[in-house]
């Protein structure tokens, strides 16, 4: 059974609060720009949420987001 990319990020941010994209994809085994899409898509979903100006955002689980994720990546 393979895990998708939005799946394996949200698994990260639920284990790990406040991530940036290069922590999140260092720790997915994977690119920031491979993570890109699926990180703008959980975005617009009210799936996960951050703070700071571009370049210097920390991302983390909305509450929504929190029903839908697995425990582990």
């Amino acid at each position: 059974m393979t895990i998708t990319i939005r799946a394996q990020i949200l698994a990260a941010l639920r284990n790990n609060t406040g991530l940036n994209s290069a922590r999140i994809a260092k720790m997915i085994g994977m690119t920031t720009k491979m993570i890109s899409g699926p990180l703008s898509a959980l975005l617009a979903d009210g799936l996960i949420e951050f703070e700071g100006k571009h370049g210097q955002r920390l991302y983390r689980l909305t509450s929504y987001g929190m029903k839908y994720t697995p425990e582990t990546i």
